[in-house]
Formats: structure tokens, sequence, C-alpha cells
């Protein structure tokens, strides 16, 4: 039963009423609260729960929100207070308006008490999600409700889904951006996946310099993966292997490729021989061309280990109300053209969760194999989700927020035929592009430590191609001043292992910050230069692993101190250990706008602030301190570097040096110790003249 106010809700009127509307923009929460387009309901919320009582069962549903919310008591509270609470109704949309604006996309109804306050805690509204059956047209040239999903993942309408997202990727999208439907060299190995009929076992095949069409799998080994190639399973792999045997991603990925029409599938724990270091350097060499090449990627995104699976059974709580309320497109439409209201739930998985919070998400190898890859068809745990150069959908049709595809994607997609001058692109950008990447990267699981640089490797080819550069355990020569500008946002942990220079963030484990993503160098004499550099490799690899390396470079050579003494810093609630510099007059003198972060400590400071601490003594204006209460530490000056904005009051200039720990034993031979950013005014800067020039080697 639905009430007169209820009835009359139709899509048609909504849609109308939201065409010119002044709906408002809330960050990421799409649009939402107009002033005054919207459908007048119930007078008074008061009214609302009288229809309610008499059986509405819109009015129930609202009302049942607005109780579960807990927000039911500030409504009578504003009432109360004289304040209106009459109820509006109207279309919004869970995506930020796009830029240019395109087809109108509405997938939410949201209900409103009162006037809006954008100050009011809490919002006096709620969301409603709009599902309409597949089948069902667009409404007025908009696009009105997500699509009903089919919770079985292997159902034949999921499957068909995905094939329609291949073809029209395949055939209509722009082949320089989207790599065209033909064959390529085939990796070393591969797995025959059989019929589509599944009459023929999987197999592996070793394909000998031929050439055809494949899809990678992206997936979290998870632990231990109960079915592997090594040297003495390599013959057997070749005559069969069993689908029983296969974990259940595996076994999903086989049957995935079959019902897409695909023969040959890549996945690395089957196609690389796991216990032979050979075979595992040069496959990994390849690896980011084995996605890069592959006509579509299988992401597992909501499988955490082997054996979770990827064809899963959506079964959680999916906000439908009992029983279903639907609002008809107009009074006289079919049940086929209405859309049914579910409950927003406070979490939702969406593309942007596969891409960025799932299981996968958290794999450091999975990301190049992500960015490398033209076509990602996602398995979340709830839908499929497609992400290519053009275009990023879901089965439910839920308006994405675009994902932060970066530039490099962009660079990545230079075409097969139309070869993109790559020099409309600044290389310095993509030299960024990179330091976000890392930042990325770094944050992300590796099972073995020693695969910090080759998880990366498939990138990093891809960047010297477009750059031409010189790579150095994760280095780049020819953006040497930013590439220094990083530093470890947490403790880092200490590793089993050596892996790389001291001068390399690949040293280390933990979250990375790369200072150098919104800087330009500005030119100055006294930077820093790179005279000589070795860097040797464990293997063949240029992206691999790495034994050791050096940079010999020419610098200003300087020396601050910080004292040991903790104190509350002005304007700041917190305890910090102060810089300061030793002048001419021997008197110690304070840096207040200075920041060093030495990377093997436990505890960072930022501006020379740790967390306070109760025991840490008050000492508001420190001056002058003795050298004998501080740590005395070696600079190398980088250079000079201008960020902010492109107009002058915009911007502002920064310098950075080196923090250097001398290694016993060997003469002007230091080790990085971290990095000290100066403001321009900084006495430190200003005092470079009295710095020395020397040459010194970093390992």
């Amino acid at each position: 039963m639905l009430c007169g106010h209820c009835q009359g809700l139709t899509l048609d009127k909504l849609y109308h009423i939201s065409q010119g509307s002044d709906l408002q923009y809330l960050g990421g929460s799409g649009f939402t609260h107009p002033e005054n387009a919207y459908y007048r309901h119930q007078s008074s919320y008061k009214d609302l729960g009288c229809s309610a009582k008499a059986g509405c069962s819109l009015c129930r549903a609202v009302q049942h929100e607005f109780r579960r919310i807990n927000i039911e008591c500030d409504i009578e509270e504003q009432a109360d207070n004289g304040r209106s609470t009459d109820v509006r109704v109207f279309l919004s949309s869970s995506v930020p308006k796009p830029e240019p604006p395109l087809l109108p996309i509405f997938d939410e109804l949201w209900v409103q008490v009162g006037d809006f306050d954008l100050e009011a805690d809490p919002l006096l509204s709620i969301p409603f999600i709009l599902k309409r059956d597949r089948r069902s047209n667009f409404l007025n040239s908009g696009q009105i409700g997500r699509h009903q999903l089919e919770p079985d993942l292997e159902s034949p309408q999921n499957f068909q889904i995905a094939e329609e997202w291949l073809t029209v990727c395949s055939e209509k999208h722009k082949e320089s951006i989207c790599a065209p439907n033909r064959h390529v060299d085939l990796p070393t190995r591969l797995i025959d996946v059989g019929l589509g009929d599944g009459s023929q076992s999987p197999r592996l095949v070793i394909t000998k310099g031929q050439i055809g069409r494949y899809i990678t799998l992206s997936h979290c080994w998870g632990g231990q993966v109960d079915l592997t190639t090594t040297t003495s399973t390599l013959e057997d792999r070749l005559k069969g292997i069993s689908m029983q045997a296969l974990p259940k991603n595996f076994h999903d990925a086989v049957i995935i490729a079959r019902k897409l029409g695909f023969r040959f599938l890549w996945i690395d724990s089957i196609c690389i021989i796991q216990n032979c270091p050979s075979d595992w350097e040069s496959e990994s060499a390849v690896m980011g061309d084995y996605y890069r090449n592959a006509f579509l990627t299988i992401a597992a995104a909501g499988a955490s280990k082997s054996s979770d699976g990827i064809l899963g059974i959506y079964s959680e709580d999916d906000g439908d109300l009992d029983p279903p309320i639907y609002l008809k497109a107009g009074s006289d439409s079919s049940q086929m053209d209405s859309v049914a209201l579910t409950c927003k739930k406070e979490s939702e998985e969406g593309l942007f969760e596969c891409v960025y919070k799932s299981p996968l998400a958290g794999r450091a190898w999975a990301l190049q194999e992500r960015i490398l890859s033209y076509r990602v068809l996602y398995y979340g745990r709830r839908q499929l989700y497609w992400q290519c150069q053009q275009a990023r959908w879901s089965a439910d049709s839920q308006p994405e927020n675009p994902a932060t595809e970066s530039l490099f994607s962009k660079l990545l997609a230079l075409s097969y035929e139309e070869k993109c001058s790559v020099e409309s692109f600044l290389t310095s950008d993509i030299y960024s592009e990179w330091y976000k990447i890392l930042e990325l990267y770094c944050s992300r699981r590796l099972t073995k430590e020693s695969d910090k640089l080759p998880a990366l490797g498939g990138l990093a080819a891809q960047i010297q191609k477009l750059t031409g550069d010189r790579y150095l355990a994760g280095i780049w020569f020819d953006d040497i001043h930013r590439a220094f500008l990083w530093q470890l946002d947490i403790a880092p942990i200490t590793l089993r292992t050596h892996r790389a220079p001291s001068w390399s963030w690949a040293r280390w484990d933990g979250v990375l910050l790369m200072h150098g993503i919104n800087l330009n160098r500005i030119p100055c004499d006294e930077e820093m230069g790179l005279l000589e550099f070795k860097v040797e490799l464990c293997g063949e690899n240029e992206f691999g692993e790495v034994r050791s390396g050096w940079l010999r470079v020419s610098g200003l050579i300087g020396t601050i101190w910080r004292s040991r003494k903790e104190y509350a810093a002005r304007g700041y609630p917190y305890v910090g250990t102060h810089l300061y510099i030793i002048e001419h007059n021997g008197m110690a003198r304070e840096l207040h706008h200075d920041s060093l972060v030495i990377d093997c400590e436990k505890r960072l400071e930022n501006l020379g602030l740790t967390k306070r601490t109760q025991e840490a003594p008050l000492d508001p204006q420190p001056t002058y301190i003795s050298t004998n209460d501080g740590d005395e530490f070696t600079l190398l000056f980088i250079a000079k570097y201008r960020g902010g904005g492109p107009e002058e009051d915009d911007a502002w200039e920064s310098a950075y040096a080196l923090v250097l720990f001398p290694v016993e034993g060997r003469h002007a031979t230091f080790r990085r110790g971290g990095i000290l950013s100066m403001h321009i005014e900084s006495a430190v800067f200003q005092g470079l003249k009295n710095w020395t020039l020397e040459t010194v080697t970093i390992i």
C-alpha cells in the first residue's frame, strides 16, 4: 500500500524536477540537497509517521531508516524549535559531476527533512539506492538507477556482460588508446585451457616463438600455492593438469578463459619454473611485457589467497527492502520500467575499492600488472568491473568516480599504429608519475624481500623506453636531483637481507613519501653533480635484483647539529629536538623552518617535531646550545626547487640536502642517512657560501 504522496512519486516527475536543478556538490558524495528542485512529499515528519502507521510501505521504510541511523530525535528537536520538517524527495548521483557533463546518471533517491543545512550535524537526510532491470531503457535520455545484480558470478548473465565489454573495447575503442585486436608474441609457456565445452583438461605448453592471443591472471598467492611448476613437475604439467587439482583461483580462471573464448592463459606460479633461479630471472624480466601484450587481464580482486576462488556467489545483505518497494517511470508504466528501492550500505564495493582497497590491492606485484594491462576484468566479491584506457564499467552500471589513472597510463597507451609523440609530454611529468607510483607501491606487501626492484621492473622498463634514461637501482639518472627526495613516513622495517644501496628507496620497507612529485628543480651553481656511478646486478636483468652500487658526486658539504634536548615547540602541540648550526662566532643558531628526517630512526621528525611526551620539559625559546649537547650530521647540498601553483603568488621555493653517514675505514665514502629540507630564507641555505666543495662516494 502507498499513500497518495507516494503514489504520485514517479521517475518521470522526479527526472523533470531534476533538470536545471541546483544540486549541490559535496566532495566525493556526488550531488545532493537542492534548495528548490524536489518533490514535495508530506508536510511534516509527523505526518510521515502517521502515514507509515496507516500502512504506507514507502513512508514506513523512510521512517525506519531515520530511526536506524538514530536521528529521529534531531528531527523532533527541529520541530520543537519551530523549524520546518516537511519531507522532500529528489534524485541524486553517487558520483561527482563529470567534466565535461556526460549522460545524466541518477542512481540515488534522497529523502530530506526540512531545509538543508550543510553545517548541521547530523544532516537530516537519507539516501536509497535505485535498482532497475537490465532490460529496461533509459528515461528521457538519462540513466535512472543501477542494474540489478546476478549474485552468482559464474552465471550466464555475468559472462554475457563480460563478453559485451570485451566486444565494445576491442571493436569500437580507438586502437591508439586501447590495444588492437591482433596476435602478439606469446610468453615462453602458457596454459592451454582446452575447448570451451570443458571436454579437454588444461595443460602447460611451450610456445616456441609462436604468435597468438592470450590472457593473464593477476592474483594474490596468500602464502604457499598448492600447485606450481618445478623442475620435477614440468613434464607432468606438459601432459595435463587435472581441474580438480588446481587451486580454486586457477580453476575459476580456466573457466573464465573458456567462457570468454580464449585458449591460452598465463599464471605466474604455473608458467614459471618456481625452483629454477635462471628461469625465474629471465621470466620475471619480461613479466611486464606479458601483461602489456595480454589481450585481457583477469584480476581476482576479492580473493586474498589462491584457494579462495573467483566465481563465488554473493550472499550478503544487499539492502533490499521487505516487502520490495518500486517506483514507476510514469503513472501508466509497466513493472519493467520501474526501479526498486534499496537501503544504501555504509560501505559499498565498487571499482575504486577493487583497485585500491581489495586484497589484491595490497600485493606489490599486482600494481604493475594493473597499470601495464590494456584491459582488466575485475572480479570483486559482489560483481564484475571493467577498466581499460577508455572506459570504466561495473555490472550494476554504478557511476564510477574517475579512478586516479595517471598520465603514465596515457603514456603507456602510445599506439602500435599511430606513434604519438612522446615529446608532447614533459619528461619531468613522466618522472612525477613514477614517483606517484612509488608511493602506491611501497605501501604494498612482498612475500620475498628480494622482489622489491623486480616487482616494479616492468614499469621501469616502460619508463626507460619513453625517456631513454639510465636506471640506477630505482633512481633515474636524468632526474637524480628529485629522485633523492624521498623519506619514510613511518618507522622502516628492518630487512634480513641487503637489496639496494643506501641512496635508493628500495633499501627499505615502509610507507614512502616522494617530496619531488610537485617540485621543479631550479638550476643553480651550487647544486650537486653526479660524476660516476656503478650498479652491480645479481643477474642480467637491468631492472632486477641489485648486489651493490655506488655514486661519485661533487657538491657542497656542510654540517648541522640536532639537540638531544626535547622542548615544546612554539605554536605546536608537540615536543621536538631542535636543529641548529654553529656560526663563525661559535654561537649556535636555531633553525625554525627546516626539517631533518633520518631514514633509519624509529621516530621521524616532522619540522623537527616528535610526538609530545609528558616527561619532556618545556623550553619555549631555546636559543644557544653547546655542541656537546647535540649530534652532528654531515650534509650534501642537492639542489634548489620551486613548488606551488603557476601564479607567482602561489609559488614557493625550497632547497634540500642529503644527510650522509661516514663509512668507517673508507676515505670520503658515505651512506645516505636521510634528508634535510630547507626554507629558502633558512640560515642553512643562506650559509652555503661557507660550505666546502668536495667529491664523495655514496654507497
